[in-house]
């Protein structure tokens, strides 16, 4: 990002776009993290994203992710990206 915003840019919406694009890009290489909610009475609930475990923990703590129904449960998670290789004869 540093070399990007030292190098010299054809305009200001160039170079806000690539910023955006590696931005983009750089977020899609990061699994985020998704607090779980099983909740009996009512369904599963995924909420985030994360940025770190630590803050979907906290988000619970705080009592940000709440469920309707006595016994619910919560767990903290990520999501792995699957990438399907390509089945061409």
């Amino acid at each position: 990002m540093a070399h990007l915003l030292s190098s010299p840019a054809e305009s200001v919406t160039a170079l806000a776009t690539d910023v955006l694009m590696l931005v983009d890009r750089l977020r899609s290489d990061r699994p985020d993290w998704y607090v779980l909610v099983h909740d009996p009475g009512v369904g599963v609930f995924l909420h985030g994203s994360y940025i770190t475990r630590n803050a979907a923990q906290k988000a619970i703590d705080k009592g940000e992710v709440f469920a309707a129904s006595p016994g619910a449960t919560a767990m903290v998670m990520q999501l792995i990206q699957h990438n399907e290789e390509s089945t061409d004869a």
